[in-house]
Parts: C-alpha cells; structure tokens; sequence
C-alpha cells in the first residue's frame, strides 16, 4: 500500500508540470525582431587621370543579408558581393551613377549616389629613347590623360600609322628629320601633339696625322676622317691646347717628345673617342762604341740586352722591373743563329724573361730589304738625317757571321730610330757579338 500511494505522488507531480506547460496563453510567447535596414555606402575614385578611371565602393549598409548593386557605363554592370571589386569606367567625362539594392529577405531598400568623371585630355608622348641610330625600330611610350581612342601618324616610317595605345616599334631605314603625331580622344573631345626627332648617322671616327718632319721642329696637319658626326672636340697633348673645328689644321712642334692627339666626336645620340699618338726627336745622336753582348748561355755573364737610354749592358741576374722597360736591344745567339730581338720575346728564346718589356722592331738582313743603309752611312752620321724617312718594320730574319762589317737597323718603342754596326762575331750560344751603335737622342 505504501509503494502504491508513493506511485500515485509521482504520477500527480508529473501531470501538475504538464498542465502548467500547457496553460500558458500565445501572449506569453516572444520571436526576436529584425533589424531594419539602411542602406548606404561611400564612393571613392582611385584614379581619374587616364583611361579606364578606377572607381571603388564602400559598402556602409546594416540589418541586410544581401546586396545588389547597379554600375551603368561601368566595364561590368552588376555585382552581388558585399564590397564589389574595383569598378572601371573607360568613358573619361560624363556623370555617373551606382545603385545599391540590400535585402533582409522581408524588407528591401534601395539607394542610389551620383559623381562625375572629368578627367583633362591631354595628348602626350615621347620616343624611347629620344633620338636614334639610323635603320633603327623606334618606340614611343604613350603618356596622354583621359583619352579612350588614339590615333598615331608616322610619315616616313613603316607602319605609317597606328591606332593601338602603344604601338609597335616603327622602322626607319634612312636618317634624317622626322615627325610623330598623336591624336586622342575621349569621346566628346581632342587633343593632338606632333613632335619632331632626329634619326642620327652611325658614328665612324677616324684621322690621319701627317707630320712634315719625325724631328724637331715639325709641322703637324690632321686630317679629319669621321662620319656621321656634326660635333667635335680636339684634345692635344704638350700644351697644344683644344679645338672644336671639324679640321683642326696646323700644328707646330718645337720640342722632342711623345705626343697624343684625341678626338671626341658626337651627334645627336652617339659619342665616340679616338686617340692617336706620334714622336718627335731631336737631330741629335747618342753614339756607343765596342758593345759586346753574349750568346744565351753567356746572358749571366757578359749579358745579352743594352738599353740605349742607360748606355749599359744589364747582365740577366740584373734585369728588374725598374730596368726592364727601359731595355731596348737584345741579342739571341745560337748554335747557326744570329740576330736582334724584341725584348717582348726575349723569353721565347731561352733568355731571361724582361718584366715591362716594350717593342723593338729590327731590320737583321738589310740585304733582303729595300732599304739602303750602308757601312760608310753609318760612319759618316753625326745627326738623325739619314735615318729620316726609313721605315723600320721587323724582318723576322738573322744576319750571316760573314761579311764584317755590316748594318742593322732598328726603332724601339719610343720612336727613336737608330743603326749598330757589327764588327766582330763569335758564334754559338757561348759567343758573342761587338758592335757600335747610333741612335736618335
């Protein structure tokens, strides 16, 4: 009885909630309410001072789930997003407008907001680069404002015109003056720029010196052999001055030397450089006598080099970089070989390698050269005259030991000319060579 009663307690608390539960009148039930929309936004123009003009939308609206927005004139009409992309407008000049449709799915308001593009037209460009080398591709880079179509005139050039923005390269095979015009619009407009450039000659410099004398003093003419140039700047070394002539003319040398004369040629988009160098010695000569040099094995000690500047013979173990640019005459004797060398190739024939070594050319076997240069020349010469007008290139020959005695001929690297006559010969790698030498002071 006691389990029954506990029974019917539960039963009559569970219908008591129950009943409750459905007791409560429609009145007591609450649904959340909407939040009401506005609908707005701001608009900000990115860029408007070329085509397409570049728009962007904020989206500032509440209480919407979705969006609708309307962009007429625009390159793309329409969007559902939120915040839109950026907007592009190609026409320049006008007033536009964009709509905004949000929605909550129950409620709906629109808004709209008008502004106006007005960007300047202006017509500009510019060849890149700004003159040119004849046959040359020719590129412009478009630099116009508000224009949305381009007309391009190349007369003389092919193609002749053009109505991209940027154009292709235009070919122009000749040189001379040449005209470029632009024409843009923005639809209700134009504008038009013409300018004018020059395709310039390649540049080929050149000119010749010509001097009445190689001594002192001596007359200098140049001789002005450049193309494709109208500009000219002449640089001359020993205090000669400069000159912007074409043809400089006439200059006078009163002191030996070494001398420079550079030229800097330019037209309108090239500049080039050329130097050129002469020497002028005095009429004086520097004489040597008995100078005994040795074969390649006698090089440590009789020595197989002599510097005319020095007026010594330097031993090999003696040769070093303070003396070696001022050697000028080597000797190469071997086993059925006799002859003077560059002291650039010393080395190559077994003497000492000379550090700063310069050129020397040597005329070995006057027999087989067209120059005339005899024993008696040599004795009777107290100045450079008949060494004068010789042109000495290097014979790349050796001088029988017979026939004593006999002439060679030489100019080192300054320009100095100068004569040896040999007066006795030992052969062989152990001898040794005698000799008196002239030379150009």
């Amino acid at each position: 009885m006691k389990k029954m009663i506990q029974k019917l307690t539960k039963l009559l608390a569970l219908f008591t909630v129950v009943s409750l539960m459905f007791s409560c009148t429609d009145d007591q039930v609450t649904t959340p309410e909407k939040e009401p929309i506005v609908a707005d936004f701001e608009i900000t123009i990115i860029s408007d001072d070329s085509s397409p003009v570049i728009v962007s939308v904020e989206n500032k609206t509440t209480g919407a789930t979705s969006y609708e927005w309307s962009f007429p004139g625009a390159d793309g009409e329409s969007s559902n997003k939120e915040n839109p992309d950026y907007i592009y407008y190609l026409q320049v000049k006008g007033d536009f407008t964009i709509t905004l449709k949000a929605s909550n799915g129950s409620e709906t308001e629109t808004v709209s907001k008008t502004f106006s593009i007005n960007v300047p037209l202006v017509a500009d460009f510019e060849p890149n680069p700004d003159s040119f080398l004849s046959s040359s591709n020719v590129t412009l880079v478009n630099k116009s404002r508000g224009a949305t179509s381009y007309k391009w005139s190349f007369p003389g050039g092919a193609p002749e015109s053009s109505t991209e923005k940027e154009p292709e390269a235009i070919y122009y095979a000749t040189p001379g003056t040449y005209d470029i015009t632009l024409e843009v619009s923005n639809g209700v407009e134009t504008d038009s720029r013409t300018l004018s450039f020059v395709i310039s000659e390649e540049i080929n410099i050149d000119f010749d010196l010509i001097l009445n004398s190689e001594v002192v003093p001596a007359e200098l003419q140049i001789v002005n052999k450049t193309t494709g140039a109208n500009q000219y700047k002449w640089t001359f070394s020993g205090g000669k001055g400069e000159s912007t002539l074409e043809n400089p003319g006439f200059l006078l040398y009163e002191e030996a030397g070494e001398f420079e004369v550079t030229l800097e040629a330019s037209n309108y988009v090239q500049t080039k450089e050329l130097t050129k160098s002469f020497t002028l010695n005095t009429n004086e000569i520097l004489s040597f006598q008995n100078i005994v040099l040795g074969g390649i094995d006698a090089q440590s000690t009789l020595g197989s080099v002599f510097s005319t500047e020095l007026g010594t013979v330097i031993k090999s173990d003696d040769i070093n970089d303070s003396n070696g640019e001022k050697i000028d005459i080597v000797f190469v004797g071997e086993s059925g070989l006799l002859f003077f060398e560059s002291p650039q190739k010393a080395s190559g024939w077994g003497l000492k390698e000379i550090p700063n070594a310069t050129n020397t050319n040597f005329i070995n076997y006057i027999e087989g050269s067209s120059v005339s240069f005899s024993v008696e020349d040599f004795d009777n010469m107290t100045n450079s005259d008949p060494l004068n007008g010789i042109n000495i290139t290097n014979d790349e020959e050796s001088f029988p030991s017979s026939g004593l005695p006999r002439i060679i001929l030489f100019q080192n690297s300054k320009g100095k000319k100068g004569a040896i006559k040999i007066t006795n010969i030992a052969s062989g790698r152990s001898g040794s060579i005698t000799f008196d030498l002239k030379v150009q002071k």
